[in-house]
């Protein structure tokens, strides 16, 4: 995003100096004045690449980003779920914490996975006033369906984290904390006030983990300092 605004702004001053660099040259017509024009388009060049590259190279926290879509009343109706594709999402959730126990899940797992939480969201508004005892036990499980989602949507967020951060050169272990897996963990033995501000300060890791029902994140270099920070309060806490 940097580089974006940069070389956009780029290009206006490289318009302006273009216009005052002949003038220079035509008032002094000297070989020092020659340089200064060529050398300063090549340095603010090397400059806008750096910040490409910069760019290019960071943690793309914006992919984890689990966008929470509430569902309106007209379409409420058409979007309950009948009993064997909730047997679909339930077998995905065993099949996902095969893979989880074994290897870092891909992107498509958390996407599939923001999507049930969708669907199970969207059908549980729409049995909100179950009319049988079908519509009953339909509902009990598509609540308890999808806190079993929720739960694994936490733990794939926080291994898809990790191997993003591995993926950067940090070696960071991330991890979740408590009964309903509301804390994420990231432990990093170069972890540092400084360090752990900058991680706070990314919008999208925020969002990310807020969507993703986190309440407190904890950044620690796994020795002796760390540092708090609850979503719900926005106040951060230090432990040395």
């Amino acid at each position: 995003m940097t580089a974006r605004l940069v070389y956009g702004a780029s290009r206006q001053y490289f318009a302006i100096h273009v216009v005052l660099c002949y003038i220079l040259v035509m008032s002094r017509r000297d070989t020092i004045s020659f340089l200064v024009v060529i050398s300063l388009p090549i340095l603010l060049g090397i400059f806008i690449y750096a910040l490409f590259t910069s760019d290019k190279h960071s943690i793309q926290f914006s992919q984890l980003t689990n966008k929470t879509v509430t569902p309106d009343r007209e379409t409420q109706s058409s979007k309950k779920v009948d009993d064997a594709a909730l047997e679909e999402i339930d077998n995905r959730v065993k099949e996902y914490k095969r893979q989880l126990a074994g290897d870092y899940p891909s992107d498509r797992v958390l996407r599939t996975l923001n999507e049930d939480r969708v669907k199970l969201t969207t059908a549980e508004s729409a049995y909100a006033r179950p009319t049988n005892k079908k519509q009953k036990k339909r509902l009990a499980k598509i609540r308890t369906l999808r806190s079993a989602v929720e739960l694994l949507t936490r733990e794939v967020f926080a291994k898809t984290l990790e191997r993003k951060m591995l993926d950067n050169g940090l070696n960071a272990k991330i991890s979740t904390k408590g009964s309903n897996k509301q804390t994420l963990v990231c432990e990093y033995i170069l972890m540092t006030k400084v360090r752990a501000a900058n991680l706070l300060n990314d919008g999208n890791l925020l969002l990310s983990a807020r969507d993703a029902g986190f309440k407190k994140l904890i950044f620690t270099d796994g020795l002796h300092s760390s540092w708090t920070y609850d979503i719900t309060k926005k106040k951060v806490s230090y432990k040395d």
